[in-house]
C-alpha cells in the first residue's frame, strides 16, 4: 500500500476551528461563545446600536426581496393558518365527546365504569 499523501491546504481547511470564550470563561454548545452576542454588556451594545447607520425605507426594500416570491409566501401562509386551525378541531370533538356523550347534562353516564354497580 502506497503511502497517503499529505495535502497541506485540505488540513487546513477541516481544522477544527478555535471559538473564543463567553462572558463565563468556558465555551459553550459545540464549542461556540455562550450568552449574548456583545459579550454581557447592554449599555456599551445600546451604545453600538445608536451609532449604527440608519438605512431609509428598510421595510420597503426588504419587502421588495420577497416581491418575486408573493405567490408561493402567500400559499404558505394560508397553509400555516389552516394547519393551525385543523389542528384546534380534534381536541374539541373530544371535549364535546365527553360533554355530551359520555357525560350527559342532567342525566347519569352512559359510560358503563363510572355507573355505581348494585352487585355488593
Amino acid at each position: 500500500m502506497p503511502p497517503r499523501r499529505r495535502l497541506g491546504w485540505l488540513h487546513e481547511c477541516n481544522a477544527r476551528p478555535r471559538w473564543r470564550v463567553g462572558p463565563s470563561g468556558r465555551p459553550g454548545q459545540y464549542g461556540r461563545p455562550r450568552g449574548r452576542i456583545s459579550g454581557g454588556d447592554p449599555v456599551a451594545q445600546r451604545a453600538e446600536n445608536a451609532e449604527a447607520p440608519r438605512i431609509p425605507n428598510l421595510l420597503g426594500r426588504i419587502a421588495a426581496l420577497f416581491a418575486p416570491h408573493r405567490t408561493a409566501l402567500t400559499v404558505t401562509v394560508v397553509l400555516v393558518i389552516i394547519s393551525a386551525a385543523l389542528s384546534v378541531v380534534p381536541p374539541l370533538l373530544v371535549q364535546r365527546a365527553f360533554d355530551e356523550g359520555l357525560f350527559p347534562p342532567g342525566e347519569s353516564p352512559t359510560c358503563p365504569a363510572s355507573r355505581p354497580s348494585s352487585g355488593s
